[in-house]
């Protein structure tokens, strides 16, 4: 036997190895309507908090335009652009789930 003392990342690994499998045996014993419920909720939240960044992203590139930064205010947008694009996907991912 080793007797050696595991390092800081042996003891993260396996922790995160347990912490993964008691989740995985925890989602397989969840009855199916749960689990879809469980994924549409995290969704909707993903949803949520895209469309609220985009729109945070929106607003900086205004006031970057506002102090005459053209070309922050253009990566601001581009930000908030794809931001939206992915609320648009995960609401469409959302209609979907629902029959």
């Amino acid at each position: 036997m080793d007797s050696r003392k595991p390092s800081k990342a042996e003891q993260a690994v396996a922790l995160l190895t347990a912490v993964l499998t008691l989740a995985a045996v925890a989602w397989q014993m969840t009855p199916e309507h749960d689990r879809r419920l469980m994924v549409a909720r995290m969704v909707l939240g993903l949803q949520r908090l895209a469309g609220r960044l985009a729109a945070g992203q929106g607003r900086e590139g205004m006031a970057s335009e506002l102090r005459g930064q053209r070309g922050e205010a253009a990566q601001f947008y581009r930000a908030a652009l794809k931001l939206s694009q992915a609320r648009d996907a995960l609401g469409r991912a959302l209609e979907r789930m629902h029959p």
